[in-house]
């Protein structure tokens, strides 16, 4: 693998180096963002009733390089990212620069290459979308309405680290990708195929318990659009070992402990519907729990819908740090937090209205009923409670946006964790942001 993975990299060189050079030029692009947010009870607990309110920003620049029509080196970086607004320079929580993303482009004959550090988590719809960084070599191939992607990505590396020791010279994950995607005018539709071989546990002075990891992802997606209706679907279906404890060497720490493997799989089905300046929308997602058997040895949950996909704002979003990470409690979160709330599976039916009275104005309604498909514990409630969310995106002008959100959360019995004494509370959530882009 490695060997055709370098061939690959010596023919996008060999392509480069026989184009002509020209003056290098640049292009800018970006944001800057500020935005405010309210939640009224995230605890969801009457005797723990307090709100919460602050204001964060966000400066984006991403520059292209253009050495010519074949090469590019593309970079970003963030400033200020999350920062609230009152926190001083010494307090660490928030990093005032991170350059994030370097990457170049070799346009050839033979298709475009990509190496560096760039965008991932990202196929399809946005269901379990989580776009983050990756270190990546990336070969996209189109053919006609089809497109063929190969990707080679190292998620973990510890080849020669030395402290702790010993000198570790394999501790390290990667995965390989291969996708196909087919585009036509009534149509979009693809498959992701992904193998990923993680070693970065595989050390004692990594985990208590050594072990191997190994696992297949198969990711299909659909849109179909006829006329002035839109159907859409993705699954995720993860598959293969998630803990093997056979290395020799620690048969003794391990001793008596059982493989766990993986089978969890998550899918959504989406219509969507426009008569004019009005839409609907009607959707259900569906992703697996862990469930209450202390003895199970497969990993049942995907524990996330996907970053991006945010649908709810109190229950699936994670642009509000105090929900995603805090909903019902400090490492409990709201579904798609990875949290403990995730590890019970979700049952997500929703439906929507939108409105655009103008061209620049868009009104919409969202309501949200969710359910855990597995709870960790056959004592708890499965109701998570329904939501009913109200946003308006303004463009102001074609640089500057205007957006708000109202949510309110009736919280279900999930949130008693078993104790029917418990009397909870509800949440509403408040948010607001205005982006300059350029």
């Amino acid at each position: 693998m490695k060997k055709v993975m370098f061939a690959v990299i010596a023919l996008a060189l060999v392509a480069a180096i026989a184009t002509p050079a020209l003056a290098v030029t640049a292009e800018f692009k970006g944001q800057y963002r500020v935005r405010g947010y309210y939640d009224s009870s995230r605890l969801l607990l009457d005797a723990s009733d307090n709100s919460h309110a602050w204001m964060d920003m966000r400066f984006r620049l991403q520059t292209t390089f253009v050495i010519n029509d074949s090469m590019s080196v593309v970079t970003r970086f963030d400033a200020l990212d999350q920062r609230r607004f009152g926190t001083s320079d010494a307090d660490n929580k928030y990093q005032t620069l991170d350059f994030d993303r370097a990457w170049m482009k070799i346009k050839t004959g033979y298709g475009l290459f990509e190496f560096g550090r760039m965008s991932g988590a990202q196929f399809g719809t946005t269901f379990m979308d989580d776009e983050t960084e990756r270190d990546r070599l990336k070969y996209t191939l189109p053919m006609g309405d089809f497109t063929v992607i190969a990707i080679f990505e190292k998620n973990v590396e510890r080849d020669s680290l030395t402290y702790p020791a010993p000198d570790y010279s394999d501790s390290d994950t990667a995965t390989y990708w291969l996708a196909g995607v087919y585009k036509s005018e009534p149509l979009v539709g693809g498959i992701l195929l992904g193998y990923t071989n993680n070693k970065s546990m595989s050390d004692i002075a990594f985990s208590t318990h050594p072990y191997d990891q190994n696992f297949w992802t198969i990711d299909p997606y659909f849109t179909a659009k006829f006329d002035a209706f839109t159907v859409q679907g993705e699954a995720f279906w993860r598959t293969g070992k998630a803990m093997e404890f056979d290395r020799k060497v620690y048969s003794g720490v391990n001793k008596g402990l059982e493989d766990v493997d993986f089978d969890a799989w998550a899918w959504n089905l989406e219509g969507q519907y426009a008569y004019g300046p009005v839409s609907f929308q009607i959707g259900y997602a569906w992703m697996g729990g862990q469930g209450s058997d202390p003895k199970a040895t497969k990993v049942k949950t995907l524990g996330t819908l996907g970053g991006d996909w945010d649908k709810l704002w109190i229950l699936t979003t994670t642009e509000n740090d105090d929900l995603y990470a805090g909903l019902g409690g400090p490492g409990v979160g709201n579904i798609s937090g990875y949290g403990m709330t995730g590890q019970n599976g979700a049952k997500v039916f929703y439906f929507g209205i939108g409105y655009k009275p103008f061209d620049n104005l868009a009104l919409n309604f969202v309501y949200g009923n969710a359910k855990a498909e597995a709870p960790l514990s056959d004592k708890w409630s499965k109701d998570y409670g329904s939501e009913y969310d109200f946003s308006v995106a303004y463009q102001i002008n074609p640089n500057l946006q205007y957006k708000a959100i109202a949510a309110y959360l009736d919280a279900g019995d999930f949130w008693q964790f078993g104790d029917s004494s418990v009397k909870l509370t509800n949440n509403y959530s408040l948010f607001h942001e205005i982006v300059m882009s350029f």
